[in-house]
């Protein structure tokens, strides 16, 4: 009687996906909504927007969500930053902007090129590593890297990512160093 019902619920099993196997699913006309749901799907959250800086270039590399079984997923966005101006750069920070729906910023975080990444530690990591802040410049075209590191629970809910270089010093800029 057992193999006789498990043979019956195996028939119905395939009767159903054959059945469905010729089902199309209209994707939708609009070629935007396309793309974000592609970047959605992808990526599980927005990219980045890019906005335009005329010292540096900034560019993504990877952007994704780290999950876990043992801790809460982070968002990592890692890329390269390229000196794109005639003058040596001392070091660039950088600013992840989070908004809702309606635009408005709900949530930043900001960071520094990696020859600069000292400069974004607080006085205890300093003292812990025995460090000085300090940076290394970036000569024209020359290209350095950035990385932010965000626990997701710290980010509230949002619909789009800006990055931009919020602030490109150099040299001249800099009176000393707090």
């Amino acid at each position: 009687m057992r193999k006789l019902l498990l043979l019956v619920a195996l028939i119905l099993t395939l009767g159903v996906t054959t059945a469905l196997a010729g089902t199309r699913v209209k994707a939708p006309d609009d070629e935007a909504a396309r793309i974000a749901a592609d970047i959605k799907k992808k990526y599980g959250h927005p990219k980045p927007r890019l906005i335009a800086n005329s010292d540096v270039k900034l560019e993504v590399i990877a952007d994704k969500i780290i999950r876990s079984c043992c801790k809460p997923p982070d968002l990592m966005v890692r890329g390269n930053i390229v000196n794109s101006s005639a003058k040596p750069i001392d070091y660039v920070r950088l600013e992840l902007i989070f908004k809702n729906n309606s635009g408005q910023v709900v949530h930043t975080e900001d960071a520094y090129n990696h020859q600069a990444v000292s400069l974004g530690e607080d006085e205890e990591t300093r003292k812990a590593l025995c460090d000085a802040r300090h940076f290394d410049p970036l000569p024209p075209g020359a290209r350095d890297t950035f990385y932010f590191y965000i626990p997701m629970p710290l980010i509230p809910r949002y619909s789009s990512v800006d990055l931009r270089a919020s602030e490109v010093v150099r040299l001249s800029q800099v009176a000393q160093l707090p």
